[in-house]
């Protein structure tokens, strides 16, 4: 029973069914978003000595993992982890298309990993007692130096997700919409409230759990038109000729986007 395993319940597969069938035109456009994207990854020609081709072609990768995640929470009405993914899909999304508005920007963010590393050793000087056992406070002080000479030898600048979102030129899009799903991310009380159940003097009564299809469509169509805003970059960073099919996706986009009222950015 759901009441026991909760969305791990072979019972959840009901309420799946019940979710295709209501939102079927959603669902079959989401996968065929899914398969315009897996189409193109085959498209792909890497020219070796191009690193933001080796740097992009791998975020599509991650991009097309977390969508099609995305997808398989909102089938089961797991609608704040689907959020959740949404909101690394955009983050995805920022970064790609920074870098395909400047190429050389993929070193940078190839060399975020060295940048965040000094950031934890550095914390872990802070706190010893956190530090697993049979680390030595020499061999961390050791790494450090090692990470500043590699950021300094390659000139590798830190960037945060809003650095990102300006280099890509959605600002905007980070100040709010993105800012909005981070409620999600973070436990934060706005998103926790959803499971209190109120009663008619507006006291909580009790606790809902479970299978929640209220937002599906709103989150299926958000992420959809950040998955087409992927897909064009992707194409135009390897000069792939996607415009018309690409078009008609997005005409198929509004279309069902009117259909549902939805008039949010992403």
């Amino acid at each position: 029973m759901i009441d026991k395993q909760g969305y791990l319940s072979k019972d959840i597969v009901q309420y799946e069914n019940q979710a295709q069938e209501k939102f079927s035109e959603l669902f079959d456009y989401y996968r065929s978003v899914n398969e315009f994207g897996q189409d193109l990854i085959f498209q792909l020609k890497i020219q070796r000595a191009h690193l933001h081709h080796w740097s992009l072609a791998a975020l599509m990768i991650r991009a097309l993992s977390t969508f099609q995640s995305i997808y398989i929470l909102l089938k089961k009405g797991i609608i704040s982890e689907a959020k959740v993914l949404h909101r690394t899909l955009i983050e995805i999304k920022y970064i790609i298309v920074a870098i395909e508005k400047n190429n050389d920007l993929a070193k940078d963010y190839l060399g975020q990993e060295e940048v965040e590393l000094k950031r934890i050793f550095r914390n872990s000087q802070k706190w010893p007692n956190e530090i697993p056992e049979g680390i030595k406070m020499e061999e961390i002080a050791a790494k450090i130096k090692e990470l500043n000479q590699q950021i300094k030898n390659h000139k590798i600048k830190k960037f945060t997700t809003k650095a990102w979102a300006t280099k890509a030129n959605m600002l905007g899009n980070y100040e709010t919409y993105y800012s909005l799903l981070c409620l999600a991310s973070h436990a934060n009380s706005a998103d926790v409230k959803n499971h209190f159940v109120f009663d008619d003097n507006g006291i909580i009564s009790t606790f809902k759990w479970g299978p929640d299809f209220n937002n599906t469509p709103d989150t299926i169509l958000s992420t959809i038109q950040t998955a087409l805003i992927i897909i064009e970059s992707i194409g135009n960073s390897f000069s792939i000729d996607i415009l018309s099919n690409l078009k008609e996706k997005v005409e198929e986009f509004k279309n069902v986007k009117r259909q549902h009222g939805h008039n949010k950015k992403t």
